[in-house]
C-alpha cells in the first residue's frame, strides 16, 4: 500500500503590539475597540486595585487583605479584627512601605503609587493575641524570686520551719548576714567573703551561736570568727567601737575610719587629724522620730588635737579642736534625760620641750634679758598644758546647733593630778586621775544651757 504523508503547516505567532502604540498613533484598540483614553483609565484602575491588595501575616497564618487608600487606621484595625478575632486595642500593625512603626488609629493611609505591570501585594504584620486575659488576684498570681526579698525567699523555702529557725537565730551584725538564705552558704571551712573579709562560714557561725544561746557563755568567745580589713592598708588599728545598730567602727593610726557591717566594709572616711587614737559610740537616741531624720550623733573620733562627730552611716556632723599642744587621752559619751548627747575628753600633753633650748650661755645683758623672757614663756606654756591635762572638757550636742563646750575645772590648787580615764555610767560621768581619785559628774539642763554639778571621791 501507499504510505500516507501528512503536511503540517506552522504559522508563526506574531506578538501583539503594546497598547501604548495604539495610544501613540491615535488608533482604537483592535481587540476591544476602546479609545486610547479609556484604555489608560482602565490600566490605572487595574494598577490601583493591585496595589490595594495586601497579605496579612499573623504568626504562621496569612490572610488576604484589601487596603483602601484614604481610610484611617481604626477602620483597618476593624477589618483585621473581623479576619483574625484580635481586638483592636491589642493589635500592632506593621508595614514599612506604607507607614512608620505601629499603625495608629488616627493615621490616614496614603495614596498608592501606580506601578507598571503586576505588583506584589503589600505585607502587613500583625502582633497581638486573640485570647482574653483573665485577671487574677494577687494571691493567685505566680511569685517570682526576683520580686521577693531574701527573707521572703528564705521563708518560702523553709516552709513551716522558718518561724522556728527565726526564733532560734542569733544576729551579730558585723559577722552575720541578714537572716535568710545567705546564711546557708554551703561552705565547710573558713573562706574569703570578699577582698577584705575572711572568716568562718555563715552556717557554722549561726549554729555555734544557737548551740551556746542557752549556755553560760552565749558568745563566740575563743573562736576566731572573722578577720576584717586584712589587706586594706598598712596601718594599725588604734581603737574599736560598736554602734547601737551593730555596726563596728575601727580607727587607724593613718587617720582612716572604717565602718563594718554584714561581712563587708560599708564606708571609709577620714578623720580631721593625721591619726585616730580613740573612737567611742553614743548610746541609742531616746526618740528617733524627732531626732532630725537620722542625723543624730552615733560615734565620735579623736586624734591629732581634734574631735569629730559622725552619724551612723559615716557622715560628719561637727568638729572641735582641743588646746594646742594636747590631744584627747580618753573619751566618754552619753545622753542626758532630755535626749541631748554629750561627749567628754581629758587631754594629755603632746608638746615636747627642747632640752637644749637654753644650753648657750648669754654673753651680755640683752641676751640675758631675752633668755629670761623665753624661759618665762616656756614656763607659762608648761603651766597651761599641765592645767589642761587636769581638767575635763565636755561638749553637749543636739540637732539644734553646733556643740556647746563646758569646761570642768580641776580641783583647787596645783596638787590635783592629771585626768587619765573617763567613763559614762547611766548618764553620770566618772573621771579618774593619776593619784587614784575619782570625780563624779551629774548633769542637769535648764532652758538656756547645760549645767553640771560634781562631787569627788577617792579610793
Amino acid at each position: 500500500g501507499k504510505t500516507e504523508q501528512s503536511v503540517v503547516v506552522v504559522t508563526p505567532i506574531i506578538p501583539e503590539k503594546p497598547q501604548t502604540t495604539a495610544r501613540r498613533l491615535g488608533r482604537r484598540d483592535d481587540r476591544t475597540g476602546a479609545s486610547p483614553a479609556a484604555c489608560q483609565r482602565q490600566r490605572n484602575e487595574t494598577t490601583i486595585d493591585e496595589m490595594a491588595a495586601a497579605k496579612l501575616k499573623w504568626g504562621k497564618r496569612a490572610f488576604d487583605l484589601v487596603i483602601e487608600a484614604g481610610a484611617d487606621g481604626e477602620t483597618l484595625k476593624q477589618v483585621v479584627e473581623s479576619l483574625t478575632g484580635v481586638p483592636t486595642d491589642r493589635q500592632k500593625l506593621l508595614c514599612t512601605k506604607l507607614w512608620k512603626g505601629a499603625l495608629k488609629d488616627d493615621t490616614v493611609l496614603p495614596e498608592f503609587p501606580p506601578s507598571k505591570g503586576k505588583a506584589k501585594p503589600f505585607v502587613v504584620t500583625l502582633i497581638g493575641s486573640a485570647e482574653k486575659l483573665i485577671e487574677k488576684s494577687l494571691d493567685e498570681r505566680p511569685l517570682f524570686e526576683e520580686d521577693l526579698t531574701q527573707e521572703e525567699v528564705w521563708r518560702l523555702r523553709r516552709g513551716q520551719d522558718a518561724d522556728a529557725e527565726m526564733a532560734d537565730a542569733v544576729d551579730i551584725v558585723a559577722l552575720q548576714r541578714e537572716v535568710g538564705m545567705d546564711r546557708d552558704d554551703g561552705k565547710a571551712d573558713a573562706y574569703q567573703y570578699n577582698r577584705l573579709v575572711t572568716g568562718l562560714p555563715q552556717r557554722q557561725i549561726n549554729n555555734t551561736l544557737v548551740g551556746r544561746k542557752n549556755g553560760p557563755d552565749p558568745t563566740l568567745k575563743g573562736e576566731e570568727a572573722m578577720t576584717l580589713g586584712m589587706e586594706l592598708r598598712r596601718a594599725y588599728i588604734a581603737s574599736i567601737a560598736v554602734l547601737p545598730n551593730g555596726t563596728v567602727v575601727s580607727g587607724s593610726d593613718d587617720g582612716h575610719i572604717h565602718l563594718w557591717s554584714r561581712c563587708q566594709m560599708l564606708k571609709d572616711v577620714r578623720h580631721a587629724g593625721s591619726a585616730v587614737d580613740l573612737v567611742a559610740a553614743f548610746p541609742p537616741p531616746v526618740n528617733t522620730g524627732t531626732d532630725g531624720g537620722g542625723r543624730h550623733a552615733a560615734f565620735v573620733s579623736s586624734g591629732a588635737g581634734s574631735v569629730c562627730l559622725w552619724t551612723e552611716v559615716g557622715d560628719p556632723l561637727a568638729r572641735v579642736d582641743v588646746h594646742p599642744g594636747t590631744t584627747p587621752a580618753s573619751l566618754a559619751t552619753g545622753r542626758m534625760a532630755g535626749g541631748t548627747s554629750y561627749m567628754a575628753a581629758c587631754s594629755r600633753v603632746t608638746r615636747q620641750t627642747d632640752p637644749g633650748m637654753f644650753r648657750l650661755v648669754p654673753q651680755n645683758e640683752a641676751e640675758r634679758q631675752r633668755r629670761r623672757e623665753a624661759m618665762d614663756r616656756e614656763e607659762a606654756i608648761a603651766n597651761q598644758l599641765a592645767r589642761e591635762s587636769r581638767l575635763v572638757r565636755v561638749w553637749f550636742h543636739s540637732n539644734a546647733g553646733p556643740p556647746v563646750q563646758e569646761v570642768v575645772p580641776p580641783e583647787s590648787g596645783n596638787a590635783s593630778s592629771a585626768a587619765t580615764c573617763l567613763i559614762d555610767v547611766d548618764g553620770m560621768l566618772v573621771c579618774a586621775d593619776e593619784s587614784g581619785c575619782l570625780r563624779l559628774f551629774e548633769w542637769t539642763q535648764d532652758e538656756h544651757r547645760a549645767r553640771h554639778r560634781h562631787r569627788r571621791g577617792g579610793f
